[in-house]
């Protein structure tokens, strides 16, 4: 900083020269212009005094300025990178001690793998190429990261090329960001999935009409006595046919998020068997699917869709992992007694005998940094449009409720192992092979409600040979009409769901204000909106999922006229 001179060495010499002129000529022509020099000499000295003043006012008004800036802000040298000068601010954001004697530069607060990246947006800077750059990794003083928006100016110092930088840590902003796109995407996916259920709503409604239809036709065809020999065994193969539909259907809902989860006991061997002829026919026939079924206690509290769901995904994923769709996938159901140091690494367990469901291939394997994510929802390494990302939160959440436990193990390029735990029940098991078997009959009268007028034909043909006396119709209105008309004479009101004009519902709560004792059986192929307030509220005794079988819809009348 430059220092004011007081002025009194130019005065003395300025007056020397002058009293050396004596009293000649030359004094009086030289004093006046030595005078002017003396005042001038005066106002400059004022005027230094000033500006020295203004700026020293200036620095420190910069050096407050350049201190207490939020911002990070660096002056670096465009040849060498280095940084010769940073702020306060910089060196808190890098987590560096303000009193630290730093020599830094950018090859010091920037990672490694970003500084071919780096050191191109700062010579685009110092090219007056752009102003700024977006989400710079900058390294901390720990080696952790932040990110920052950077904005550049080049100037001139002393013959030199620097950039003044300007650095805002976006890094809090940007995690806002990221989070806000990731609940965007997982919006995203659950109104896809909810679409998804939507559809398989609809569907499920009119294809299992059909198959209703189907199914009924058969077993009116297989109880027609002339029917022997290879016709009838062919139409017990289409009755088998329908079955698996039905259960694909009922698949179909479960995916989506639809239908009712009850958990009652079950015998997982047949189970097993019929998701293997289902897996086999949407898997490529490369590849092989071999079965070890070796569990004498197989029974199982569980719901039957969603074991399928848990063997037909685990299964996919397997496929999925196999380089041309070629290899191989062992199933194995097997017993295993857990005892408390099994425990102790598969948490979620209790002790006691289990039925292990266990799921082998021979894929790609799954990468050990990934592996500890692949039970998290929308996480996957699938290609866009190839997957959500739903499959294994979806089995590992069915699996907890279940009171069971599910565990990976995998190396990559050796295939993967998935293990599935259940707890056996002592309970005896409700399931039963699909056979013809003779339904109930009686001889009391129903009214057969449906809008479908294929199914009422259909229905009323199976009921009559029941020995029952139908009265059918096709609309809601006109039922209530019927029943008007007979109040004293109709047993029981079976109905439709989804009708046009009047649900099954509304039509059954109007018929219970004729005869508040009528008992109503509820029929539909889909029953997301029915809860059992509403049904109990319509004077519903049960609800009857298409398709069902008439040894299912006998069981269910013999019910409703035993209330």
């Amino acid at each position: 900083m430059l220092k004011p001179s007081d002025g009194s060495a130019e005065k003395k010499a300025l007056r020397e020269k002058i009293m050396g002129l004596g009293d000649s000529s030359l004094k009086k022509n030289y004093y006046p212009q030595l005078q002017d020099q003396v005042d001038s000499l005066e106002k400059a000295k004022v005027n230094l005094k000033k500006a020295i003043k203004k700026s020293t006012a200036n620095e420190s008004l910069f050096k407050a300025l350049f201190d207490n800036a939020i911002d990070g802000i660096v002056l670096a040298d465009v040849e060498t990178k280095k940084l010769d000068l940073f702020n306060k601010s910089f060196l808190s954001m890098l987590g560096y001690s303000s009193e630290s004697h730093l020599e830094l530069s950018l090859y010091d607060i920037h990672p490694e793998d970003k500084l071919e990246s780096v050191i191109d947006q700062f010579n685009r800077i110092a090219s007056g190429t752009t102003k700024m750059t977006r989400n710079i990794p900058v390294k901390k003083s720990d080696g952790s990261l932040i990110y920052c928006d950077i904005t550049g100016t080049p100037i001139e110092l002393n013959g030199r090329d620097y950039i003044i930088g300007i650095f805002r840590d976006m890094t809090e902003a940007r995690k806002s960001a990221i989070e806000k796109n990731a609940f965007e995407t997982r919006l995203h996916h659950i109104q896809k999935m909810e679409a998804i259920g939507t559809l398989a709503g609809g569907v499920a409604h009119d294809f299992n009409n059909i198959l209703t239809a189907i199914m009924g036709l058969t077993e009116l065809s297989i109880n027609t006595p002339s029917v022997v020999g290879p016709v009838r065994k062919n139409l017990e193969q289409i009755l088998q046919s329908c079955y698996r539909a039905r259960d694909l259907v009922s698949q179909l809902l479960s995916i989506s998020y639809k239908g009712e989860k009850k958990l009652e006991p079950l015998n997982l061997t047949p189970v097993i068997k019929d998701a293997v002829s289902l897996i086999r026919a949407t898997l490529p026939a490369t590849i092989l699917i071999r079965t070890i079924i070796d569990a004498e206690l197989d029974t199982v509290l569980a719901d039957k869709t969603q074991i399928n769901q848990i063997l037909i995904n685990l299964c996919t994923n397997a496929a999925h992992s196999m380089d041309l769709m070629e290899g191989e996938i062992t199933i194995k159901l097997l017993n295993m007694y857990i005892d408390n140091d099994y425990i102790t690494t598969h948490p979620g367990l209790k002790e006691g005998w289990h039925v292990l469901i266990e799921v082998t291939d021979n894929g790609s394997g799954i990468s050990p940094d990934i592996i500890d994510r692949i039970f998290e929802p929308f996480f996957t390494t699938k290609e866009k449009g190839k997957g959500t990302g739903l499959g294994l939160s979806v089995i590992h959440g069915i699996v907890k409720n279940h009171k069971g436990s599910i565990s990976v193990q995998s190396e990559p390029g050796k295939g993967t192992v998935f293990e599935v735990f259940l707890p056996v029940t002592g309970e005896p098991s409700r399931h039963m092979e699909k056979t013809i078997e003779k339904p109930h009959s009686g001889n009391a009268t129903i009214l057969l409600v449906d809008d479908e007028k294929m199914l009422t034909e259909i229905n009323s043909s199976i009921l009559e040979s029941m020995g029952y006396t139908v009265l059918t119709c096709n609309n809601g209105s006109e039922a209530l009409e019927i029943f008007r008309n007979h109040p004293g004479t109709i047993n029981l009101v079976i109905t439709d769901m989804t009708m046009p004009g009047m649900t099954g519902l509304h039509l059954t709560s109007e018929i219970r204000k004729i005869n508040p004792h009528i008992p109503a059986l509820l029929c539909t192929g889909f029953n997301e909106q029915l809860t059992r307030e509403k049904t109990e509220a319509a004077g519903i005794y049960e609800i009857l999922m298409k398709p069902f079988t008439s040894l299912e819809l006998g069981q269910a009348i013999k019910r409703g006229l035993s209330c």
